[in-house]
């Protein structure tokens, strides 16, 4: 029997994610013995790290590609979006699943919204993109007005956010919708209380695509090995979506083009629907 290690960060959603790859290969290949494992990146271990400064590439990512290099694991879990074009000189993204849904949602406090005006409206986020067309759109997305717009850093795994939006003193926070898909669709009772109770007593809007495109790469998860690891390829290959790996490779490289990293404010976002392929970018 064939042993396969995967490792992941150790977040909720990474886990989750290491799993959805995990049952997948045991559903096509009952034979083989998965085994899970986590570890911590550079930006887990030190929350001052600034994730939008220019030189932040692979700050979620790098560590876990050491690892695959020195073969302590197999397969290493990603979320897409955080993995360098180009993981390392001597890994890849060797196949990938089902693609979540791209699209990002902004969740607002229910006493705010039902303000008429309001002076000053604050976000929790740390993306240059999501801050950049939020300035643009979001007067003609909320049903209130606000004097000015302003933004507050915010970084940890998805309920260390939710509950900082929810005791603090911010307005609202946005966030990929698929990191609370995957949660909701997980077996974490708590943790689905938790944020079905946010949801309930919040107000919120999935921002569209076509005016606001994600991340590339977000919603999908990508599925990083050794090069040399042709054994691993053939194994992935049964499992990956190709459309959607060919759709992700194609926004990576239009990043790339850019310069890549955190600290750009581009977001292309490429999908398949009803046989055309649907190309969105800001």
């Amino acid at each position: 029997m064939q042993k396969i290690k995967i490792v992941s960060r150790a977040s909720m959603l990474a886990k989750i994610q290491a799993e959805i790859v995990g049952k997948q290969l045991e559903d096509c290949y009952p034979e083989l013995d998965i085994e899970y494992h986590t570890t911590t990146t550079i930006a887990d271990r030190d929350m001052a790290i600034n994730i939008a400064k220019s030189d932040s590439v692979g700050l979620f990512t790098k560590d876990i590609s050491d690892k695959i290099i020195n073969k302590k694991f197999d397969i290493a879990i990603h979320s897409w979006k955080d993995v360098p074009v180009e993981p390392s000189t001597k890994t890849e993204i060797i196949g990938t699943v089902n693609r979540g849904d791209m699209r990002d949602v902004l969740i607002i406090k229910k006493d705010i919204a039902k303000n008429k005006k309001k002076e000053i409206f604050q976000i929790l986020s740390s993306s240059p993109r999501r801050k950049h067309n939020l300035e643009i759109y979001l007067p003609k997305l909320v049903p209130f007005n606000f004097d000015r717009l302003t933004f507050l850093d915010v970084r940890g795994n998805i309920e260390t956010r939710l509950r900082k939006f929810v005791q603090g003193d911010s307005d609202g926070i946005v966030m990929a919708k698929v990191a609370v898909d995957r949660i909701l669709e997980a077996n974490d009772s708590k943790s689905i209380e938790f944020i079905k109770n946010i949801i309930g007593k919040n107000k919120w809007i999935i921002l569209p695509l076509s005016i606001f495109p994600t991340a590339p790469g977000q919603g999908a998860i990508g599925i990083e090995a050794r090069k040399d690891r042709k054994d691993l390829k053939n194994i992935i290959n049964k499992i990956t979506n190709k459309v959607v790996f060919d759709n992700v490779l194609k926004e990576k490289n239009i990043l790339s083009k850019y310069g890549g990293g955190c600290q750009q404010k581009i977001g292309v976002s490429i999908y398949s629907q009803n046989g055309r392929t649907i190309f969105c970018m800001k």
